[in-house]
C-alpha cells in the first residue's frame, strides 16, 4: 500500500513540476512588461509595440462588428484570446458611419473625430481604426494593453504546458523537461510571450501538433486508440492554422514525415491506403473547424462584402484564377468562411508588397530586396544564450555518434530503427522546410519569424542530450555537468537581462547594451520604450523636447505639450542647447542610409549624447 501511494506520488509530481514551472514563467513574462506598479502603467509598464497596436485594436473590432474587414492577414486566434481581457474592462468602441471624412481630422492629435468611415474598411485601414480606438478619451491605451497582454500570457503557459505533458508521452518525462527548461528561460521567447502578437501561440501549436501526429502515426500503425489522436491532432493543428498562416507548412511537412514514416516501418500499399484515408478525412475535419471559427466571424459580413473585399485586396500579379477560385467558394454559405481564409492567405502576399520594407542589419540599410541569407542565421547566433548555443552543437553531435556507431546496422536499418519514434523525423522535416522557406524570403524583419524553426531545434537538443544523460567519462557525468553548467549560463543571461528581453543580445552579439548594432526593429526596438520617456521629461525638467520615435501610440499622447516633432531629414538641427530623444532604429536606418547626406544623418550628433531612456531611445543635447 505504502509503494502505491508513492507511485501515486510520482504520477503527479511530472505534472505538477511542469505546472509550476510554466506559472513561474507567466509571472516572470508578465512583470517583464507591466512591471510591479499597476497603479502607474503609463509611466512603468511596456508600451504597446507597433505590431500590437493592431492586433490590440482589432480583438475589440471583431468582437462589436462581426466583420472580418481589417487584419486579415493574420488569423483571430490570438485576437480572441487578447479579447477575454476585454471582460474587465469596458472600452469605447468608435462609432462608424458611411460618410467619408477629412483625413486630416483623423490623423490630428487629438484626433478631430472619434467616427470611423466605413470604406476604410475596404481598404484594410487598420492603422486608422487602431488610432480612433485606443486614443479614443474613454479609453486608456496602457490599461487596455495590460488586461489583453494578461490572457495571451496565461494561454501560452497553458499550451508549454501541454506540449510538456504530449510530449513525455512520445519521448520520456526528463526530454520532456529539459526540453521546457530551455524553451520557457530563454529571453525571446519570454518577452514574445507577454505581447499580443502571433509568433509564440503559433510556435507553439505547431509543436505540440508534431508531436500529436507521431503519437497518431504510431496508433495507426499498432491500430491502438488511432482515434483519439486523431481528435487531437485535428484540434490542435487547426488552432495552429488559426493563430498563423505560416502553419500552413504543417500539411506538406506532416504529409512527408508519415510517408517516410510508413515507408520505413510498414511499407505495404494497405498502409499507405490507410494513411491516405485518414490523411483525407483529417483535411476535411480541419476544414471545418476551421471554416466554423471563421463562419463566427464573418457573421455580419454578405457575400458581397466578402466580394468587394476580395477584389479589392487580390495581390496584383497573381493569376486571375485565384481569385476566381475564391469568388466560387464564397457563392456558397458552407464555403464561404475558406474563401475568407484564402483571402488572408493572399493578404499576407499583399501586406509584404505593399509596406516599404527598410531594415537595418549589420552596418548596412535594406529595403524590399532584403538582407540576405545570413539575416536569420546571424540572429540565431546573437539573440539565443549562449549556453543554448552550445546545447545546440552538443546535441547535434550527440544524435551523429549515436547514428554513425551502430555499425553492424546497414543504412537502411539505422533509419529504420531512428524513425520508429517519428517525432525526430517530423521535427527534422519541418525544421528543414522552415529554414528553406525562410532563408530564401526577402521579408525580414524578426528573429520572431523563425520561433517555430528555434522552437523545433530546440525540442531535437532536448532529445539529443536525454539520448547520452548517463554517458560518463571515467565515471565522469560529462553530459550532465555539461548541461547543467550551460542552464547556469542561460539563467544568468536570463536574470541579467531582465526586464529589457526584446532588446537582448549576447556577448556575440555585443550585448544588449549595444547589440542594436546587429539589427534593430522587432529584434530590439519595436517602440517599447516610448512612455518612459515622459517620465525621463518629469525627472530632468524638460519643457521642450524634440522627437523622433519609432513607435505605435504618437509622441503626444505621453508628452503632451512638451512634444515638438522633428526630423533630421529637414536638413536643420533643432535650437542649441535643445533636447533631442531619437529612437535607436530610426538612428541606425538613417545613419546607414547610403543616399542621404552628411547634414541630414543623426551622426553628425553622435559625439552629443548625454542620456539612454530605456535601451531603445538615444538622448542628444544639441550643440
Amino acid at each position: 500500500m505504502l509503494r502505491r501511494f508513492f507511485s501515486r506520488r510520482q504520477i503527479f509530481l511530472f505534472p505538477l513540476i511542469a505546472f509550476i514551472l510554466c506559472m513561474a514563467f507567466a509571472a516572470v513574462a508578465f512583470i517583464a512588461v507591466e512591471g510591479s506598479d499597476w497603479n502607474n502603467l503609463h509611466d512603468h509598464a511596456s508600451a504597446i509595440t507597433i505590431d500590437e497596436f493592431s492586433h490590440i485594436s482589432m480583438a475589440f473590432y471583431y468582437l462589436d462588428t462581426g466583420t472580418y474587414f481589417l487584419n486579415p492577414e493574420h488569423p483571430p486566434l490570438v485576437k480572441d484570446i487578447a479579447m477575454l481581457g476585454g471582460l474587465f474592462i469596458h472600452p469605447v468602441i468608435p462609432a462608424f458611419t458611411k460618410d467619408q471624412i477629412n483625413e486630416a481630422l483623423l490623423k490630428s492629435y487629438p484626433p478631430k473625430t472619434y467616427t470611423f468611415p466605413r470604406i476604410k474598411e475596404l481598404s484594410n485601414d487598420q492603422l486608422t481604426w487602431g488610432r480612433l480606438f485606443l486614443l479614443h478619451p474613454g479609453n486608456d491605451p496602457d490599461e487596455i494593453a495590460f488586461w489583453t497582454r494578461l490572457p495571451i500570457i496565461i494561454a501560452n503557459a497553458f499550451f508549454f504546458f501541454l506540449l510538456t505533458i504530449f510530449l513525455a508521452r512520445v519521448w520520456s518525462k526528463r526530454t520532456a523537461l529539459i526540453g521546457l527548461v530551455l524553451l520557457l528561460v530563454s529571453p525571446l521567447t519570454i518577452i514574445h510571450s507577454a505581447l499580443v502578437t502571433m509568433d509564440i501561440p503559433a510556435s507553439v501549436l505547431q509543436m505540440i501538433t508534431l508531436v500529436l501526429s507521431a503519437s497518431y502515426f504510431q496508433a495507426i500503425l499498432k491500430k491502438n486508440h488511432e482515434w483519439r489522436w486523431f481528435a487531437a491532432v485535428a484540434i490542435f493543428f487547426s488552432l495552429a492554422l488559426l493563430s498563423k498562416f505560416s502553419a500552413l507548412l504543417l500539411f506538406p511537412v506532416i504529409g512527408l514525415g508519415g510517408f517516410i514514416f510508413f515507408l520505413t516501418q510498414s511499407p505495404s500499399w494497405k498502409t499507405f491506403r490507410l494513411f491516405l484515408a485518414h490523411s483525407i478525412l483529417l483535411f476535411f475535419v480541419i476544414f471545418c473547424i476551421v471554416s466554423g471559427v471563421y463562419a463566427i466571424h464573418i457573421q455580419a459580413m454578405s457575400a458581397d462584402d466578402i466580394a468587394t473585399q476580395l477584389t479589392s485586396s487580390y495581390p496584383v500579379g497573381f493569376p486571375a484564377v485565384g481569385l476566381s477560385f475564391m469568388q466560387s467558394l464564397n457563392t456558397n454559405a458552407l464555403t464561404r468562411p475558406i474563401a475568407e481564409y484564402a483571402n488572408g492567405v493572399t493578404n499576407v502576399f499583399n501586406q509584404i508588397d505593399s509596406a516599404p520594407q527598410k531594415i537595418y542589419f549589420m552596418g548596412n540599410v535594406y529595403g524590399s530586396e532584403g538582407a540576405g541569407p545570413t539575416y536569420f542565421p546571424m540572429l540565431y547566433a546573437t539573440k539565443l544564450p549562449e549556453g543554448l548555443l552550445f546545447l545546440n552543437i552538443l546535441a547535434l553531435i550527440i544524435t551523429l555518434i549515436v547514428f554513425f556507431s551502430r555499425n553492424t546496422d546497414s543504412l537502411w536499418q539505422r533509419l529504420q530503427k531512428w524513425s520508429a519514434n517519428p517525432l525526430s523525423l517530423l521535427l527534422i522535416v519541418f525544421c528543414y522546410a522552415y529554414a528553406i522557406t525562410t532563408l530564401s524570403s526577402t521579408f525580414q524583419i524578426g528573429i520572431r519569424h523563425i520561433l517555430p524553426l528555434i522552437f523545433g531545434i530546440t525540442l531535437l537538443t532536448a532529445k539529443g542530450i536525454d539520448r547520452a544523460w548517463d554517458w560518463k567519462l571515467y565515471q565522469f557525468p560529462l553530459i550532465k555537468i555539461l548541461t547543467l553548467t550551460s542552464l547556469t549560463f542561460i539563467v544568468v543571461f536570463t536574470i541579467q537581462t531582465f526586464p529589457t528581453y526584446l532588446s537582448a543580445y549576447n556577448s556575440f552579439g555585443g550585448d544588449t547594451q549595444n547589440g542594436y548594432q546587429i539589427a534593430t526593429d522587432s529584434n530590439y526596438d519595436w517602440g517599447q520604450d516610448s512612455n518612459k520617456l515622459a517620465d525621463w521629461v518629469k525627472q530632468h525638467n524638460i519643457t521642450t523636447l524634440y522627437v523622433d520615435l519609432f513607435s505605435s501610440i504618437p509622441e503626444e499622447y505621453y508628452l503632451g505639450k512638451v512634444n515638438q516633432g522633428y526630423s533630421i531629414l529637414s536638413g536643420e538641427l533643432p535650437p542649441s542647447g535643445s533636447y533631442l530623444a531619437v529612437s535607436i532604429d530610426r538612428y541606425m536606418t538613417n545613419s546607414f542610409n547610403p543616399h542621404l547626406p552628411a547634414t541630414k544623418k543623426y551622426t553628425q550628433l553622435s559625439k552629443n549624447i548625454v542620456d539612454r531612456v530605456g535601451t531603445t531611445i538615444l538622448i542628444f543635447k544639441i550643440p
